[in-house]
């Protein structure tokens, strides 16, 4: 078949943008100092004090980390039973950095990067047909939303745009 997959009339065309003021995205240069002062000092430096760096948070030691947690995790077998002990150190330490569902998740701090605004050129906004979800996987659907809507991962938006 020698057709073309688009004729040149149909042919999307890119648009320059137009011309920048050159700013770029501003954030606090000291925010890592800022979050120092609001940190909590460490009261047990753990097994490895010289290895690793400190727990520095206020989150519960093994509260997100629990037993069932650590049990499930694949590591490998490659490990000295004192090297998987200091893995566990470090995780048990960054442990507020550990997410295991939306409660858990937060949004960068605004200090270090503060919201973005995208610069756009006029065009017409897409609008992508959504896909069907079964009747029956509907409340489910909908939960799952709510969810995330709850812990801030999605939020409600008035935009032109629509996207599966």
């Amino acid at each position: 078949m020698a057709t073309a997959y688009k004729t040149k009339a149909n042919k999307v065309r890119p648009v320059d943008p137009r011309k920048t003021d050159g700013s770029k995205p501003r954030g606090c240069l000291d925010w890592f100092e800022m979050s120092k002062a609001n940190d909590v000092p460490c009261q047990d430096p753990g097994q490895f004090p010289d290895w690793i760096t400190p727990k520095f948070s206020s989150v519960q030691k093994g509260s997100r980390l629990t037993e069932k947690r650590i049990k499930d995790l694949v590591v490998g077998d490659n490990l000295w039973l004192r090297e998987r002990e200091l893995f566990l150190e470090m995780l048990y330490n960054r442990e507020k950095a550990i997410a295991f569902d939306f409660s858990h998740i937060r949004k960068v701090r605004p200090e270090v990067a503060p919201p973005q605004v995208i610069k756009t050129v006029e065009h017409k906004a897409w609008q992508v047909p959504g896909f069907p979800i079964p009747r029956a996987l509907q409340p489910i659907a909908i939960e799952m939303l709510r969810e995330r809507l709850k812990n801030g991962v999605l939020e409600y938006c008035d935009g032109p745009y629509r996207n599966p």
